[in-house]
C-alpha cells in the first residue's frame, strides 16, 4: 500500500483524550477534570482536531455541548482505534493474564448489592493492570449507553428488541413490594395496593410494572403512570430510607431489602409465586471487543 507522510497527519491521537472526555461529559468544564487538562488545553485540542477533520464535532449550547454527526462518527472510529491498538498489545504480549486497560461497563444501582460485585472486584486484585469505570444508570438508559458506545456492556433488567444488541443470561432477580409492616399488614387487595402511596427511584418503572402485571395482570391501572407517590429518592438507598421511615412503599429487588426486612423493618407484602426476572449482560453485536473486557464478561459468568 502506497502511503505518504502527509497521510500521518490527517488526525492526530494525541487530541482524543480531549475530545472523548467532551464527547463523554458535553462540558468542557468537567471535561477537563475528567482528562486532568485545563479547560484551555481541552478547547485547544478539540479546534485542532476540528480543524484536521474540517467540520465541526460539538455544538455550543451555552456551557453544554452536543456532538455533531461529524462527532458521533468520530467517537465511533476512536473506539475502533483504540481497539485496534489493544488488539496489537495483545498480539505483541501473548499472554492474556497480562492484560491491562480501562473496563467501562453501566449497570442498575441495585447490583452493587448483589454479591457477584464485590466478587469481581475480589478477582480483579489477580489483575492489577486492568481499571473498572462502573457507572449507575437505569435500564432505559443501559441501553442508550451501549448504542452510543459510551461503555464497554451493561447490565440490564428485561431486553430491548434492537438489531445491534446481543444478550447473555447473567441471574435472575427476584422483585417484592414492600413497607413498613404497619402498613402492609393494612393490605388485603389490589384495590387497597393503588391507594397506599410510593416511593420510586431510577429505575423503579421498570421493576414496579413487572410486579405489577405478574401480580394482579395488565391493566391501565397497574403501571407505575397510575399510581400516586408521596416521595422521590434520587439514589436505591434514599428510597430504602424512606421506606423504612414510613413515608410510603415501593417495590425492590429482594437482595437489596433482605437486611430491612430481616430485622423487621420492612415488611413484604405476599404474593402465591415469586415474581424471579432474568438479569442480562447486553453489549454490541458489532464491537470486537478486546481481551481485557471478555475476561471481565467471563469472570461474571463464573461467578453467576
Amino acid at each position: 500500500m502506497a502511503w505518504s507522510l502527509r497521510d500521518f497527519d490527517r488526525l492526530d491521537p494525541k487530541f482524543f483524550k480531549a475530545f472523548m472526555a467532551a464527547a463523554e461529559t458535553s462540558n468542557f468544564t468537567h471535561a477537563a477534570n475528567n482528562a486532568c487538562m485545563t479547560q484551555s488545553g481541552v478547547s485547544q485540542h478539540i479546534s485542532k482536531l476540528e480543524q484536521q477533520v474540517g467540520h465541526p464535532l460539538f455544538n455550543r449550547i451555552g456551557r453544554q455541548v452536543k456532538l455533531t454527526n461529524t462527532g458521533e462518527n468520530l467517537v465511533s472510529y476512536i473506539r475502533s482505534y483504540l481497539t485496534l491498538m489493544d488488539e496489537f498489545r495483545d498480539s505483541v504480549n501473548g499472554d492474556q493474564d497480562s492484560v491491562s486497560g480501562l473496563v467501562t461497563y453501566t449497570m442498575p444501582a441495585s447490583c452493587l448489592r448483589s454479591p457477584h460485585f464485590s466478587q469481581l472486584l475480589e478477582k480483579r486484585l489477580e489483575h492489577k493492570n486492568i481499571e473498572l469505570d462502573v457507572r449507575l444508570e437505569p435500564s432505559e438508559k443501559v441501553i442508550h449507553s451501549i448504542l452510543s458506545n459510551k461503555v464497554d456492556f451493561g447490565f440490564i433488567t428485561g431486553k430491548a428488541k434492537h438489531p445491534d444488541l446481543t444478550y447473555i443470561p447473567f441471574c435472575d432477580e427476584e422483585y417484592i413490594l414492600a413497607g413498613t409492616p404497619e402498613i402492609i399488614n393494612k393490605i388485603q387487595s389490589f384495590r387497597d395496593i393503588i391507594e397506599q402511596k410510593f416511593v420510586r427511584y431510577p429505575g423503579f418503572a421498570t421493576y414496579c410494572d413487572l410486579w405489577m402485571s405478574s401480580a394482579f395482570g395488565y391493566n391501565e391501572r397497574s403501571t407505575n403512570l397510575s399510581l400516586r407517590y408521596s416521595g422521590t429518592g434520587s439514589t436505591f438507598e434514599t428510597a430504602i430510607i424512606m421506606a423504612v421511615g414510613k413515608l410510603g412503599i415501593s417495590i425492590f429487588p429482594r437482595h437489596c431489602v433482605q437486611h430491612e426486612i430481616d430485622n423487621g423493618k420492612l415488611q413484604e407484602y405476599p404474593l402465591k409465586e415469586k415474581l424471579l426476572n432474568t438479569i442480562s449482560i447486553v453489549k454490541h453485536k458489532h464491537y470486537n471487543q478486546p481481551i481485557r473486557i471478555q475476561k471481565i464478561i467471563d469472570w461474571f459468568l463464573e461467578v453467576r
